[in-house]
Parts: structure tokens; sequence; C-alpha cells
């Protein structure tokens, strides 16, 4: 059980801008000199800037994200509220793909019951 883990972005500067590292860690304190550390629980890779706004980027590294974070869930190794961190953090730097063919769904017509309908309007008739 890893416990209370969060998000961590590493910035690093290139020729052409910079670089995303993506991690989500442990943190905690050294016990011998009392410093803080962080444990490594899974490392996303790297994205540069310039793949940020990319649609298919975004798309791989949510699905990523989402299956990661689901399998540390189920596995009980983190919590339900630090994968929404974690989420949340991330959602700063890439954004969620924006998804373009959606088909329409179809609303289906809500089915009320004529019996209860009508045993309401009849006890409560001065208040409908």
């Amino acid at each position: 059980m890893y416990g209370k883990v969060c998000g961590k972005i590493i910035r690093r500067k290139n020729k052409t801008g910079n670089s995303y590292n993506f991690l989500i860690v442990k943190n905690r304190r050294n016990p011998m000199n009392g410093k803080a550390e962080y444990q490594v629980v899974w490392n996303f890779g790297t994205i540069r800037s310039e793949q940020l706004s990319d649609n298919q980027t975004q798309l791989e590294f949510w699905k990523e994200v989402a299956l990661v974070l689901t399998n540390l869930i189920k596995e009980g190794k983190i919590y339900q509220n630090c994968g929404s961190e974690i989420k949340t953090k991330f959602e700063k730097y890439v954004k969620l793909p924006v998804v373009k063919n959606v088909a329409p769904i179809a609303i289906a017509k809500q089915v009320t019951n004529p019996s209860i309908e009508e045993r309401l309007r009849e006890r409560f008739k001065g208040l409908l």
C-alpha cells in the first residue's frame, strides 16, 4: 500500500522549448537526516511542449493515465481521492482531448405509472 501519493511534473528546458516528465510519487521523510524524498510509483514518460497540443498525444496519454490509476486504485495501492488529485494536476499541462465525431444519443421518453400519478393527484388535490 503506497497510501497518500501525488502527481509530480518535472519541467526541463531543451533546444526547442520545454519537456515535461509526468510521475506518480509517494513523498516521505528520510529517517536519517529528515530531508524530503520521493519514491516513484509510476513514470508516464516525457512529453515535449510541441506535443502538448497534439490531439493523438493527448488521447494516448490520458488512456495510459486512466488505465494506471484504475489498476492502482483497484489493487488498493492508492486512494480514490489521490487519483482525482493526480488527474487535476496533470490537466494543467495536458488538456483532455476533444472527442469530435460523437453520434447523437436518442433520449428515451420517461415512462410514468399512470395509476401512481392519479393516486397522487387525488390525495393532494389542494397542493397540485
